[in-house]
């Protein structure tokens, strides 16, 4: 019952939606004239209508019903609730799936995963809490402990294989030019690694500060939200999407923050060493400057942004966690000599950090609408702002000292490319570059890079 009704509400929603519009901001106000929605069935009639979007970039000739039903294929396994749903209606023609224990599905397990952390044993009493308010039906569908995300982002799935499948069945697949600039995509990134974690739910990924790990995850526990570690990232967490974390305790405790897996792995191209001087020079809302200051409490932190409401945030982030030695002024570095207002910060920085703007789409996973609203031609504008920003920031950088460049883009025009023209032109080197990749996680794509003077 659960799953006709959200099915047709994914449906009505989907028949206005027009995809050059913003579907975060979109869906919000659509929601609004549903006053009587609680949070469960906001969570899961969003989680169809972004699987709907995902599938409609790929199959754009399929009918809303079909996209739908191939979306929650990947984000809830080929034997839940809404895709069986899908599978019964009468005129939906939702494309058969592979025989199991073909290549194509052999690592969509039954449920039973036991990476997850927060599900007690069936039988269990706690079991009975989690079917009151606030149980997801979307995870309830498959079965209790089974996470589709980790099983099925295990090796041998084939996502490709699975969409060609689809297509040998009648339906239009856009194989190669999908992703916009396909052809601009960095020869690093793996393609098929690309399409299979564009088409799951990421997950929401947080970092948890040492030695709160227990008082964070225990507090998840008496609230039954699902929750699971990183297999390579020390105190990384992921929770299941749309809690609200903020009002949790030890969020206001400064115990944990929300932050995606492969930023927290950019901590390895900064390397920081006590006493040293770090200028985070497009810090935002501090996310990277409180990674940094975690790794090694004793660097001296500078922080500057171009946005004064984003500095704000910053420093009530940094109250949070109870960081009080360190500096802010809001700079705009598009302009030469970018400090010079800013008369108690140095001249002179052990190491710069440039988390640069860029075009995001190492983020699209998460927005799936902004590969048909993205214009190509912003590449090539990005890129050039890029190099016009990291050579007003140089200089700053003494004799012996470092650059690290952060993009959370795919494309080698915003990443090598750039860096090798900063390396030709001011005669620097490049000591380390490289992806962090964590699409297979529930994560975004971020390129690294650290540049000394010759």
């Amino acid at each position: 019952m659960i799953a006709e009704v959200r099915m047709k509400q994914a449906v009505a929603a989907l028949a206005s939606y027009r995809y050059r519009e913003d579907l975060n901001s979109w869906l919000k106000n659509y929601m609004k004239a549903f006053p009587s929605m609680g949070s469960r069935d906001r969570r899961e009639l969003r989680a169809l209508v972004y699987g709907a979007v995902r599938m409609a970039r790929l199959f754009p000739e399929a009918t809303v019903e079909q996209q739908i039903g191939m979306g929650q294929v990947f984000a809830a396994g080929p034997s839940s609730d809404f895709v069986q749903y899908a599978r019964s209606r009468s005129g939906w023609d939702l494309p058969s799936l592979p025989v199991p224990g073909t290549d194509t599905l052999q690592s969509m397990p039954e449920p039973g995963n036991d990476t997850l952390q927060s599900i007690p044993e069936p039988g269990n009493d706690a079991m009975q809490s989690l079917r009151g308010p606030g149980f997801d039906a979307l995870q309830s569908s498959r079965g209790p402990g089974f996470d589709a995300l980790q099983s099925s982002r295990g090796p041998g799935f084939d996502a490709m294989q699975l969409c060609r499948h689809w297509a040998q069945e009648g339906l239009s697949f856009r194989a190669d030019d999908w992703f916009p600039a396909h052809n601009r995509i960095s020869s690093s990134i793996d393609q098929n690694e690309l399409l299979k974690g564009f088409l799951m739910p990421p997950r929401t990924w947080v970092r948890l500060r040492a030695g709160r790990e227990k008082v964070v995850e225990n507090e998840w526990c008496e609230k039954a939200w699902l929750w699971g570690n990183s297999e390579t990232t020390p105190n990384a967490r992921w929770v299941e999407s749309g809690r609200p974390l903020d009002s949790l305790n030890s969020f206001q405790c400064g115990f944990f923050e929300v932050q995606d897996l492969a930023s927290q792995r950019t901590i390895r191209f900064m390397n920081p060493s006590s006493g040293e001087s770090w200028w985070d020079a497009c810090a935002g809302s501090g996310g990277k400057s409180l990674l940094l200051h975690d790794r090694e409490p004793g660097v001296k932190l500078f922080a500057t942004d171009e946005r004064q409401s984003t500095l704000q945030q910053l420093h009530e982030r940094f109250t949070r966690a109870g960081i009080r030695s360190y500096s802010r002024y809001c700079v705009d570095i598009d302009q030469q000599d970018p400090l010079e207002q800013a008369g108690s910060f140095p001249r002179q920085f052990d190491a710069v950090l440039a988390d640069v703007p860029c075009s995001g789409s190492g983020t699209w996973s998460a927005t799936p609408d902004w590969l048909s609203r993205f214009e190509q031609h912003r590449i090539t504008e990005f890129a050039e702002r890029q190099f016009r920003l990291v050579s007003n920031l140089l200089p700053y950088v003494r004799e012996g000292g470092r650059l690290v460049y952060l993009s959370c883009s795919l494309y080698a025009d915003e990443n090598e490319q750039v860096v090798d023209r900063l390396c030709s032109t001011f005669g620097w080197q490049c000591l380390d570059q490289g992806y962090e990749q964590a699409l297979l996680e529930g994560g975004d794509v971020l390129f690294g890079a650290v540049l000394s003077r010759r």
